[in-house]
């Protein structure tokens, strides 16, 4: 891995923390957690819907889901496969979705340090193919035993140790959805074990795992594992795994991290057929955030070598990306506007290949990031060459270039897609 591109990767994520106006942030602000939980997504249980509580054994049970708007103008696009639009561009097209429906439970049972949390998606959606992700079953289902805030230990299914931006729930995010960076680099959910912990008033943290790497709701389908680590330092005061400044707090808030994966590809994404001797897809990260008052920013870089060996020889692939966002409250309590800029590149060894997404994104709050309207526009460009790159270095690459549907030949010039999005987020 080139250490010039690790250390601009990072130069670049700490060059969006100095950036800044003013306002005050939005309301109700999480109350403090001395949990390994405030590493995950796991919801606050002083949002859920009910609490039942018998001795040792408590259940909260809520919900929440995010329903969403979108207009695409895809650029030199055309889906049409007969009828009058064939050869002609599509121009804009729009649709409305539901991305996210999910009930949840969570809580203790027999001891306060025995936990669970069970979640199920709703959704009406489809596998997705380039993720590998089977929908419509549960999301979150896990055991955890954290008798020790610094050796707890989980169980189940859950998210990877590995990505700032994914280990944050999509309800608390600062845009309508994560960044092309994320989509290409972090594992997001799969089956495992994990051992993890805070010390130092929750400033320094842990996770360390091992997991099939089949994906969500995917079995082991080889014999290689991935394994997962993760570790973070708060120096000034423990960081929420919350994007925006909807905390307001009254003190600079810095988070670093690193993380570290290798062994089986994410996402069920190793070649298929092969059981023995899979090739591995190994993977570092560095994560930066800061807070102060309406003020918000972060920044990841990624570095991804995924290696050919079996069961055909070839070069490595080397990946790399990064995201930064910037956020301020413009109105207390109420509206907040960012902007986003990320960029990926599948494959180093192939020049003008870059996938690049930049955007703005506008967001009004009545309850947090409990009931929140977003609205973001950006675009997302690919390179001269994106088309030819191979199908290792697509991997995971989202949203991807479908050369068949364009009408310019590609590979051969850049390719510009526009996007508006609207989504309301309840979650309670």
């Amino acid at each position: 891995m080139d250490s010039r591109r690790w250390w601009a990767g990072l130069a670049t994520a700490v060059l969006g923390l100095r950036v800044g106006t003013a306002v005050l942030a939005a309301d109700e602000a999480p109350k403090p957690e001395a949990s390994p939980e405030t590493r995950t997504d796991a919801a606050d249980p002083t949002k859920g819907f009910v609490t039942f509580k018998s001795g040792d054994n408590t259940m909260t049970i809520g919900a929440w889901g995010q329903f969403k708007a979108t207009l695409d103008d895809k650029d030199h696009f055309d889906a049409d496969t007969a009828g009058t639009g064939v050869g002609v561009e599509d121009g804009l097209s729009g649709n409305f979705s539901i991305p996210r429906l999910r009930l949840y439970m969570l809580g203790s049972v027999y001891r306060p340090w025995m936990k669970y949390k069970i979640e199920v998606e709703l959704a009406n959606l489809t596998t997705n193919a380039t993720s590998n992700i089977n929908n419509g079953r549960i999301t979150d289902g896990y055991f955890e035993f954290a008798k020790s805030a610094g050796a707890t230990v989980r169980i189940g299914q859950w998210k990877v140790p590995f990505g700032l931006q994914q280990l944050t729930s999509d309800t608390r995010q600062e845009f309508v959805d994560r960044s092309i960076a994320d989509a290409k680099f972090d594992p997001a959910r799969d089956v495992g074990v994990m051992l993890s912990g805070l010390f130092l008033g929750n400033k320094l943290g842990y996770q360390a795992g091992a997991f099939n790497g089949g994906g969500q709701n995917n079995p082991q389908d080889d014999r290689s594992f991935m394994y997962a680590v993760r570790v973070t330092y708060d120096p000034l005061g423990e960081y929420k795994l919350i994007e925006g400044a909807v905390d307001h707090p009254e003190k600079n808030i810095l988070h670093f991290g690193v993380a570290a994966r290798t062994g089986e590809a994410m996402k069920g994404t190793a070649t298929a057929g092969v059981f023995q001797n899979v090739n591995n897809e190994d993977a570092l990260g560095v994560e930066v955030a800061w807070k102060f008052r309406r003020f918000f920013a972060m920044g990841e870089y990624f570095l991804q070598k995924d290696e050919q060996a079996n069961p055909a020889a070839g070069p490595d692939v080397n990946a790399n990306g990064f995201h930064a966002q910037f956020g301020v409250f413009v109105q207390p309590k109420r509206q907040e506007i960012a902007v986003r800029f990320a960029q990926v590149e599948p494959d180093d060894s192939v020049s003008d290949a870059k996938q690049t997404e930049a955007r703005i994104v506008y967001g009004y709050f009545w309850k947090g990031h409990n009931m929140k309207l977003q609205a973001d526009a950006g675009e997302c460009k690919y390179g001269s060459n994106f088309a030819a790159l191979s199908g290792l270095a697509l991997r995971n690459v989202s949203p991807g270039l479908s050369p068949a549907n364009r009408l310019v030949p590609l590979p051969g010039q850049d390719i510009t897609d526009k996007q508006l999005r609207a989504q309301f987020v309840l979650a309670f």
